[in-house]
């Protein structure tokens, strides 16, 4: 992977004073890559554009000299076929498809043995042609993780070419991991919260219920001089006694085959960055790559982008206002979904989310697993009309990432269907998506389907 890499950091150089763009997904991932190359960039004295955009609009990406794709491109490379007179480098880490493409420095880990599902995110892949340019870029370490963070590549710890760029951070005093509850909010939400909206593995009693969630905490005698605190004020003690209470509950719950694998789901690997306050949103990793996905979602990703490469003031502000703004859609959107019906089709369970935009179905679908009925061991998907063409659907899917442990992938499944219906898809084990036509997606929908049971049954 050196020999590619370099390949691409020397033609980079060549190409300052030059018209160059970065295109990025529009995910915490893909923010946190092109933020990376930006710092990068800037420090090479190479003026660039950057923007991130939907998977569907790789079409309408503008010829220039350079164009650098990160988090995406290596499966959607029909989508750039016209710009056969630019040079392009891809910085990618979903599964790629075979097509022809001139003028191409393609850098996947795929080619290189290593899988990036788990291994090394979009930001990862950015990180390592920005270290490939300069050594001192290893200082951009931490957002390399925020964006692994926010892949869900944190699956009990980082591993393959994530763990080594994590120890790089770590090294230099910018990052640190200890093992913990792998509640969300860990500094910044109240703990009955955190327990609230943790979803996987699904917890009876305990999951999307606010008043159950009190009165755990209080029944295990954690709260504080009668106020609610968060999981990083608990001492060892305490978290030992509440995470066997969840490993205890979620039990009863999971399938027998599956069982083994909680306590690894609830209890695993936090990261944190040094250099952030420790009420900030920014401290863990995870909400991090959350208030980046809110810049995307709420389409303002040059905000995410400027508070990743460390500009922050007026830019920090308005992340927050775009969190606050991204969190009250999403609650919207999921009282909308409250009534709708679930459909099954053999191992897949289907709702129609028609009316939610195409920037947060994700989210949402993640979200719903183990609510109204909707079985947390089966996978999800949902669809709406995409934002910019009515007349195709975005699907999403989603699953417990217990499932992978029955070596189930939803890409995969979804990459196939998707081609047989005339649109496109692709993704990881747990999480994927793709872009259907209207008149297809009755086919496509079974055609998922089939695809999907035969991962489970076998």
């Amino acid at each position: 992977m050196h020999q590619v890499l370099q390949k691409a950091a020397d033609t980079v150089r060549t190409y300052k004073g030059k018209e160059v763009f970065i295109v990025s997904h529009i995910d915490a991932d893909g923010i946190a890559a092109a933020s990376i190359l930006s710092k990068a960039l800037e420090r090479e004295g190479i003026d660039h554009e950057v923007s991130c955009i939907k998977l569907d609009h790789l079409s309408e990406v503008k010829s220039a000299d350079l164009v650098i794709f990160s988090d995406l491109g290596s499966g959607q490379l029909s989508q750039l076929s016209h710009l056969q007179n630019t040079f392009k480098i891809i910085l990618d880490h979903h599964p790629p498809i075979l097509y022809d493409l001139p003028r191409l420095i393609h850098v996947n880990p795929y080619f290189h043995g290593y899988d990036g599902s788990s291994e090394i995110c979009g930001a990862g892949v950015s990180y390592l042609l920005a270290v490939t340019l300069n050594p001192e870029n290893k200082d951009l370490s931490p957002v390399a993780i925020v964006g692994s963070c926010g892949d869900m590549q944190d699956f009990g710890k980082l591993t393959g070419l994530n763990r080594r760029i994590l120890k790089e951070g770590v090294s230099r005093n910018l990052i640190e991991f200890r093992d913990d509850l792998l509640l969300y909010g860990r500094y910044t939400r109240p703990l009955f919260k955190s327990l609230q909206y943790f979803s996987d593995p699904y917890i009876p009693g305990i999951t999307g219920d606010e008043n159950a969630c009190k009165n755990l905490l209080e029944k295990l005698h954690l709260e504080k001089d009668d106020q609610w605190i968060t999981l990083s004020q608990l001492s060892f003690q305490q978290k030992r006694v509440l995470a066997s209470e969840l490993v205890r509950r979620s039990l009863r719950h999971a399938p027998p085959d599956l069982g083994k694998y909680i306590p690894q789901m609830i209890i695993g690997e936090s990261y944190s960055l040094c250099k952030e306050e420790e009420t900030s949103p920014l401290r863990d990793c995870s909400e991090y790559a959350t208030c980046l996905n809110a810049c995307g979602r709420r389409e303002r990703f040059e905000v995410g982008i400027e508070v990743a490469k460390g500009n922050r003031g007026l830019y920090y502000e308005m992340l927050l206002t775009l969190l606050q703004e991204h969190r009250a859609s999403i609650a919207k959107a999921l009282e909308s979904m409250r009534d709708k019906r679930v459909r099954k089709l053999q191992q897949l369970q289907i709702m129609d989310a028609s009316g939610i935009s195409d920037n947060i179905v994700g989210t949402v679908a993640q979200m719903l697993l183990g609510q109204n009925g909707i079985n947390p061991y089966l996978p999800l998907m949902v669809y709406t009309p995409s934002d910019k063409n009515p007349r195709v659907y975005k699907v999403s899917v989603r699953c417990s990432r217990l499932l992978l442990y029955r070596n189930i992938h939803l890409g995969k499944a979804i990459r196939k269907a998707a081609s047989l219906s005339e649109g496109e898809g692709g993704g990881h084990a747990p999480a994927c998506g793709a872009y259907i036509p209207e008149d297809k997606l009755n086919y496509f929908t079974e055609q998922f389907a089939s695809l999907v049971s035969s991962q489970v049954q076998s």
